[in-house]
């Protein structure tokens, strides 16, 4: 049944990863290929300013294409004008269902769509200009078909000296017939009676005067038609120049300064600067401010006691056996009881000190089993950790030494005088906050400590003064100078391989006490997270 299923379920993730697939490609990728085809591909990678000049060559092209047709547009005649016109407004409305379809999430930002959309827009200010220039060229065109119907007869009209010419010639015939008259009137009468004379002289006269009127006449009527016929003209060029006014050249200013290339220009120089800025950061920490906090004053504990007593303590190993004199007992950790005598009185102690029981909770010293008896050997070693080793630290009477809880597996102390367990705050010094311990527990003799490690502990003399990982350090006697230090080379910190700062201790005539391996069984990794942060409080105040 278990194959079955497993069977079927395997057919039906396949057969939804093929439904998902055929569906994409025949529904998804048609109006998708559109989008990335080569043109469009090639657009994305355009910056500002270049949308910028393709708006503004689009702009001038338009320009252009509409002051050719407002000039084309005055010999046009009337049906090529209403053709062209319902042209323009089909146009009209393809461009304007265009610029509605050039919308989406990226139309602000993708170079294509923004180019798309503009040459549209460009388009549909374009057709609206040639439709007004248009429209003006056929309400004008009317009256100028007029103008030059009545021009048609009047190519030729009378010059002003021709029509002086034949008003002299009126003149002088009248003269002629005033001169007759002034004749005798028996003069007349012959003249009359033989030639006709005044009849002939007066003929004469009117058509002369007549000729003169007639041409005087279709001068001014031609005239007048020829000033209605440039009226007209002006009139429909005025129309036709009206309606081409540049078109705006404000186009690209309501667009988006950040282009996809913009946007990922900027991105790479965040990257850039993202990845350069720690680098920085590791240059001024490490030669600016490290020495710096390396000079502020170090934490002194040191007291009354004389911690130069101190003996240095064994090597670590994975098990010790303590013995207990007259008048001791011992306090160990469940864990590390390893086994013990068959003699002896064995019960629980549920704090190691009960005036602190947040520190005997955090340390994990809580319900430690409390064997007495003069002569009990009892075996320490980790029974559950495989990295842990283990070493007696003795503190003789008047000595006592910085220790953290935690790295504590026993204690062997006198019945009628428990360790004395001390703390000491150091809220106003830059070296506690930089080694995240703002509380110190020095614990005072007489008594034995066995202290527990990963991978052992190390007691030394501090001689010259020690340096070594924050994370490494259990304790230190109290006449030594406790404090920060700029880690020895530069560039495994500059890698990221070492911290910045190490903790060190002035020379002295104390002991160090430094865990060999901190992190062993933790993949060399220390704790994170929620962990981490417990563990961050629980050393700030010296657990």
């Amino acid at each position: 049944m278990k194959a079955i299923l497993g069977w079927l379920g395997r057919k039906g993730v396949l057969f939804a990863i093929l439904l998902v697939a055929i569906g994409f490609y025949t529904l998804a990728w048609p109006s998708l290929s559109n989008q990335i085809s080569n043109d469009a591909i090639s657009a994305d990678a355009l910056s500002y300013d270049d949308v910028q000049t393709a708006i503004a060559r689009e702009r001038d092209a338009a320009q252009k294409r509409l002051e050719t047709l407002a000039s084309d547009a005055a010999d046009m005649p009337g049906e090529k004008l209403r053709t062209g016109l319902a042209d323009r407004r089909r146009a009209l409305a393809e461009a304007r269902l265009r610029r509605d379809a050039t919308g989406g999430i990226l139309s602000r930002y993708r170079p294509s769509l923004i180019l798309e959309r503009k040459r549209a827009d460009i388009e549909i200010a374009l057709i609206e200009r040639e439709i007004a220039v248009l429209g003006a060229a056929l309400d004008n065109r009317g009256p100028l078909e007029a103008a030059e119907a009545r021009m048609e007869g009047f190519t030729q009209i009378p010059t002003q000296a021709a029509i002086t010419a034949t008003r002299r010639i009126c003149t002088r015939r009248t003269a002629d017939l005033a001169a007759f008259d002034q004749r005798w009137q028996l003069t007349q009468n012959l003249r009359n009676a033989l030639l006709d004379e005044r009849n002939l002289l007066d003929q004469r006269r009117e058509q002369a005067c007549d000729l003169a009127k007639q041409r005087e006449q279709r001068r001014a009527e031609g005239q007048l038609r020829a000033r209605q016929l440039r009226d007209a003209r002006d009139v429909f060029s005025r129309a036709g120049s009206i309606a081409a006014d540049p078109l705006p050249d404000d186009f690209g200013s309501n667009i988006t300064s950040n282009t996809l290339r913009d946007i990922a220009a900027k991105a790479f120089i965040a990257l850039l600067l993202i990845i350069a800025m720690p680098l920085l950061i590791r240059l001024l920490f490490y030669f600016v401010l490290a020495p710096l906090a390396g000079r502020r004053p170090a934490i002194v504990l040191g007291g009354p006691e004389g911690s130069e007593t101190i003996p240095p303590a064994p090597a670590s190993t994975t098990s010790i056996a303590l013995t207990l004199e007259t008048g001791e007992e011992l306090l160990v950790r469940q864990d590390y009881l390893q086994s013990t005598s068959q003699e002896g009185t064995k019960d629980t102690q549920w704090f190691l000190d009960w005036r602190r029981i947040f520190v005997s909770w955090a340390s994990g010293m809580t319900f430690l089993t409390r064997i007495r008896g003069a002569g009990e050997v009892t075996s320490i070693s980790a029974v559950k950790d495989p990295f842990a080793e283990v070493t007696v630290l003795t503190l003789p009477k008047e000595s006592c030494a910085v220790i953290r809880p935690r790295a504590i597996a026993a204690i062997v102390q006198h019945i009628d005088q428990p360790m004395r367990i001390s703390s000491h705050w150091r809220l106003f010094s830059l070296n506690a906050w930089l080694t995240f311990q703002l509380r110190y527990l020095v614990f005072h003799g007489p008594a034995r400590v066995v202290i527990k490690g990963g991978r052992g502990v190390r007691v030394e003399q501090a001689q010259n003064g020690r340096i070594f990982g924050q994370d490494q350090m259990v304790g230190f006697s109290t006449d030594l100078a406790y404090s920060v230090t700029r880690t020895e080379t530069f560039w495994p910190y500059f890698l990221g391989r070492e911290p910045l700062l190490k903790d060190r201790v002035i020379a002295g005539r104390g002991i160090v006490i430094i865990e060999e391996a901190p992190f062993a069984g933790r993949n060399g990794q220390g704790p994170s997270g929620l962990e981490g942060a417990l563990d961050a409080m629980f050393k700030a105040v010296g657990v």
